[in-house]
């Protein structure tokens, strides 16, 4: 494993750290209504912030285009007049929706909050700019420095609860705190790259916007708005579940499940690790049309895919109740049914990405690729708004997750199979067939074991884990237990 290797893992491994510590302690400080809340909020402002609306990656895919300083540097700061105009627009509108409607204070039914959702959200805006610096020190190879500025970033979150703790401070001084020190990141991260890059704001920065021409910035612009079309897709997925269980499910419900689904999703870490590792054997060999490797390499990530999907469905069923009890009290309901269909969502998750992984790096996405995460995304909204309507409750939120995320697993391998058509196999008809074979026997023995009453015993869960390791064990034929192997030691 490379060096860089080792601090993107060791960075994303902190920062789940991190969120794993701060999810007790703002239920146990604020109480689980008010975590809620933070939760709606944080979900507006990613579509405030919208992925910086596409530009950083813009940026950063037209790094390559030249090697020469002077023309990285005027790019970025194009980037940058961009972001800074996009800010302008933000808040004009920000302080036009505040000054000039009730609409914030109907939504949160509190003045004050309104009044802080309104500063955080301007601040947001100001800050937009500012990560675009953050954003190119990876362009300029210096990885260690961005993943510094993530980890600091990430732990904000305690830090602002400490700092609330220390000075007694309300709910919405806790969210202004943590607002102001993100944007003084964003300031320390200007000024670092001004200095490492000897960067002058009057020479360099100033004259760009005096000559500012939009046939300069057009190629930004557009590329920027295929990012924002693709990146949308995830932005609805992720952050709108909470803005609409506020209208179906009480703030302490809304609490209830967003722990449970937080639980689940530290376990991403894990498979995103393997594309991490396959991603340049993928590329290398489309490169090199060796498609016989290639097929090799799809075989076993996906087996390793389904074993650890399976394991995580499974591991959460018969564990993931004694975790929260552990991470954050009595006082969170863990319902089965929620995790049973949570558990499923992260199982296809976990094969899904990696099919992805093989759309991306044999270039086979296109307008097909973009097309299967915004019909998840409908797909997901819709059944989660259906199922709301029909039981107001996290089993419903979650079920709309799952069969969302399915329609996502059953079109990726199709796209997949039609675009690498004649170079490798791709079935999944036989997906399907090893998770069904692999996985849901022992999730609906799981299920009978706890109607049955049996589902408590920690001891018994954790037979009943290494019996579903044995089990999958067996079922491989001898060449697949070689390939597992190898994964599992690879080093």
């Amino acid at each position: 494993m490379t060096k860089i290797s080792l601090i993107i893992y060791g960075a994303s491994l902190l920062s789940a750290l991190f969120q794993f510590i701060a999810v007790p302690m703002t239920i146990n400080y604020f109480g689980s209504d008010l975590y809620a809340i933070l939760s709606i909020i944080l979900s507006i402002l990613a579509y405030l912030n919208f992925y910086n609306f596409g530009v950083p990656t813009t940026v950063g895919s037209l790094f390559s285009s030249s090697g020469e300083h002077e023309f990285r540097l005027k790019l970025i700061l194009k980037g940058t007049i961009l972001l800074v105009a996009i800010s302008a627009i933000l808040i004009v509108l920000l302080s036009f929706l505040y000054l000039n409607t009730d609409l914030l204070v109907i939504y949160f039914n509190d003045e004050l909050l309104a009044e802080t959702f309104f500063l955080i959200a301007i601040i947001t805006a100001i800050n937009l700019p500012l990560n675009i610096f953050i954003s190119s020190f990876v362009f300029y190879n210096k990885i260690y420095i961005e993943r510094v500025y993530f980890i600091v970033s990430s732990s904000l979150p305690i830090l602002s609860i400490l700092i609330a703790d220390y000075l007694e401070l309300s709910f919405n001084e806790y969210l202004i705190i943590r607002f102001v020190l993100l944007f003084l990141i964003g300031i320390i991260s200007f000024i670092h790259f001004l200095v490492l890059f000897k960067t002058y704001i009057q020479k360099d920065i100033f004259r760009q916007f005096n000559f500012f021409k939009f046939y300069a910035y057009k190629q930004i612009i557009k590329q920027s708005l295929k990012y924002i079309v693709i990146g949308a897709s995830a932005l609805v997925i992720w952050n709108t579940d909470a803005l609409i269980m506020k209208n179906f499910m009480t703030l302490e419900e809304i609490t209830f499940f967003l722990v449970i689904f937080k639980l689940f999703t530290f376990s991403f870490f894990i498979f995103s690790a393997i594309n991490l590792i396959v991603t340049p054997m993928i590329s290398d060999c489309h490169a090199k049309g060796d498609y016989v490797n290639l097929q090799y390499i799809y075989n076993n990530s996906l087996l390793l895919s389904i074993f650890i999907g399976g394991s995580i469905w499974i591991g959460g069923l018969l564990f993931s109740r004694s975790i929260i009890h552990f991470w954050v009290g009595d006082s969170i309901d863990s319902d089965l049914s929620t995790i049973v269909f949570l558990g499923a969502y992260t199982a296809m998750m976990s094969i899904n990405s990696l099919l992805t992984t093989f759309l991306i790096q044999t270039n086979s996405v296109k307008k097909y690729g973009v097309l299967v995460p915004w019909i998840e995304a409908v797909v997901h909204t819709l059944l989660v708004i259906l199922f709301l309507n029909i039981n107001q409750s996290g089993f419903s939120v979650a079920m709309g997750i799952a069969f969302g995320m399915l329609s996502s697993f059953i079109m990726t391998p199709l796209l997949l199979q039609y675009k690498l058509r004649g170079k490798i196999i791709i079935s999944l008809s036989q997906i399907i067939k090893k998770v069904f074979f692999m996985q849901v026997p022992f999730v609906l023995g799981y299920i009978s074991l706890f109607t049955f009453g049996y589902g408590e015993s920690t001891l018994l869960n954790v037979l009943y884990f290494t019996f579903y390791i044995l089990y999958f064990y067996t079922m491989l034929e001898s060449n697949q237990k070689i390939l597992l192997k190898k994964y599992l030691l690879r080093k």
